[in-house]
């Protein structure tokens, strides 16, 4: 999918005609968007359940938004401007649903990382059992968006529709919300071990709870650790990455490399606010 930015509508408002071509490119574009999981034949079981490129598809569709708001204000609009105030509720929608849906999968993640500790069962078996109803209601809603990854299904359609399904709209949001509290009153429970890794590495009593849970949820993808490094670290600007020689690259677009095998990403420097960059004697896997 390809969106429409701020300055292709300002361009735009020279005309109707201009107007009426962005408004078509909007309509054949949202439609082919897709949520995507990790693909390739050494991924996990657990991996199934896993979106990817969530985060992107979230600035994504907030930056489509911003684009058809400033298209809203153009008075060049005329009969569109119902479809643009369609669009706008559409991925208003889409925006709320996609932020539900990052926060489950991370709930999830850590919540997984956590309960695969064997003390942590042992001590708590009565929220082991509760993990399993909840681990079993996220797997659902997961599978029922891998079944038609399509972004735009997970708006609710009218029942009888070519593309519905139950888990759609205010359903998926209900399902999501209720997941997702569910989730928070689990890892509210393992507050002792969250301590206790905090206990393992101090610099972690810097974190909330909330963000260590972040942390503990970004080792599939190291790129998403920038964030808590620069927290753990202020002087860390960046980190430069590589992929072990086992895996085979093309060398002509390592951006594209890294994203389908993002979870063989290697940390192997760091790069300070003054441009000082540090070679690490291991990487970090």
């Amino acid at each position: 999918m390809e969106f429409v930015h701020a300055s292709c509508l300002i361009s735009a408002e020279k005309g109707p005609t201009r107007m009426e071509k962005i408004m078509m490119k909007r309509r054949t574009s949202m439609m082919p968007k897709r949520i995507r999981s990790p693909s390739g034949e050494d991924k996990k079981v657990e991996d199934m359940c896993i979106l990817t490129t969530l985060e992107e598809l979230h600035y994504s569709l907030e930056d489509s938004d911003l684009s058809i708001q400033t298209m809203i204000q153009s008075p060049h609009l005329a009969d569109l401007r119902t479809e643009a105030e369609l669009w706008h509720g559409k991925l208003t929608k889409l925006t709320e649903i996609i932020s539900l849906l990052t926060d489950c999968q991370q709930n999830w993640l850590f919540l997984c990382k956590m309960f695969a500790k064997i003390e942590v069962c042992t001590q708590l078996p009565g929220v082991v059992d509760l993990f399993g109803e909840t681990d079993t209601e996220f797997k659902s809603i997961m599978t029922s968006i891998c079944d038609d990854p399509k972004v735009m299904s997970v708006l609710e359609r009218r029942k009888g529709t070519k593309g519905w399904r139950e888990l759609q709209g205010d359903v998926l949001k209900k399902m999501l919300t209720s997941c997702i509290s569910n989730q928070e009153g689990l890892i509210k429970s393992l507050d002792h071990h969250i301590n206790e890794i905090r206990s393992e590495y101090p610099r972690l009593y810097f974190l909330t709870n909330s963000q260590i849970v972040s942390l503990c949820s970004s080792f599939d993808d190291l790129r998403n650790m920038v964030q808590h490094i620069r927290l753990l670290y202020p002087g860390v600007l960046s980190v430069d990455y590589c992929l072990p020689p086992n895996v085979t690259s093309n060398r002509v677009n390592q951006a594209l490399d890294f994203t389908i095998h993002a979870s063989k990403l290697h940390i192997v420097s760091l790069e300070g606010v003054y441009g000082e960059k540090l070679p690490l004697v291991s990487q970090v896997t």
